[in-house]
């Protein structure tokens, strides 16, 4: 038995990727049971073996004491939200901006060994568009980040084309906003990840 049955015929059970496996039931203890078995079933059969040290169980709508007698039914450590899967942050409610905090720190990690001061304008804005502001765009095509997230990765940007990797100030001699729009209307082209976030978010409307 799986979730979403109201939604999706029959619900679903269970989502694949590569090596990594997401089982899901009603967490009933028939339920688990029933999943047990089928993993034991599983075990013998294919000559595998589950290492249920690298596996994790989360409940909702249990009590603590039931999440942990059900955990030890399964023989799991119990997990709790928000999980990351594929580096997407899975929460059960709204996530705030310091869920996305990763996001920002990345970019600092990936401008430490870059010799900015060194580029010209030409070289940094071309590690600006393919490199930093690529960063965040896996993680904004699921959700609509808050803005202070893009002020953040902004700021980071800003500053990197304007004085590199290095720590000596310089002024910023044009707002970021100008900077991010089409050179035909005097920009210098930089994404504005606001509106491409906005542009991937809303791209599910049409697969849905």
């Amino acid at each position: 038995m799986g979730v979403l049955d109201k939604l999706i015929d029959k619900g679903v059970s269970h989502i694949q990727y590569a090596d990594d496996t997401v089982l899901m039931t009603d967490g009933s203890d028939k339920s688990i049971i029933n999943l047990k078995i089928l993993l034991y079933c599983f075990e013998w059969l294919s000559g595998l073996k589950i290492n249920y040290h690298k596996s994790e169980v989360i409940f909702f709508g249990f009590t603590q004491a039931e999440k942990e007698r059900k955990a030890n039914m399964m023989n799991c450590k119990l997990g709790e939200l928000p999980v990351k899967y594929l580096g997407i942050p899975v929460p059960d409610r709204m996530l705030g901006i310091g869920a996305f905090q990763g996001l920002s720190c990345r970019m600092m990690k990936r401008l430490n060994p870059w010799k900015g001061k060194f580029m010209s304008s030409g070289g940094k804005l071309i590690l600006t568009n393919s490199c930093l502001t690529n960063l965040p765009m896996y993680t904004m095509g699921f959700y609509m980040l808050p803005k202070g997230s893009h002020a953040k990765m902004d700021f980071i940007r800003s500053k990197f084309f304007w004085q590199g990797a290095g720590d000596t100030f310089k002024y910023h001699m044009a707002k970021w906003i100008s900077m991010c729009k089409p050179k035909i209307h005097g920009g210098l082209g930089i994404i504005n990840t606001y509106l491409m976030n906005q542009c991937l978010i809303t791209k599910w409307i049409w697969k849905i």
